[in-house]
């Protein structure tokens, strides 16, 4: 969200950071806002995840067996 910039809240912005600098290139509001979007991100991302495992339990379950059964 910060360094790509490709969020339609923060917008088309890139805020690239020296390692060695003190300072964020933007406000404590921005980063706020940034904050919100990767934990949005993070949020999707783990929903999915959790949708995924439910609809291939089946198939999960079948290669664990066979996975435990090889090794």
């Amino acid at each position: 969200v910060a360094v790509y910039g490709m969020n339609e809240k923060v917008g088309q912005v890139s805020f690239r950071m020296d390692r060695d600098a003190f300072d964020k290139p933007y406000s404590n509001e921005t980063a706020q806002l940034i904050d919100q979007e990767v934990r949005s991100f993070v949020d999707m991302a783990y929903k999915r995840t959790i949708a995924l495992v439910e609809t291939h339990k089946a198939q999960i379950e079948a290669m664990t067996q066979e996975l435990l059964k090889n090794e």
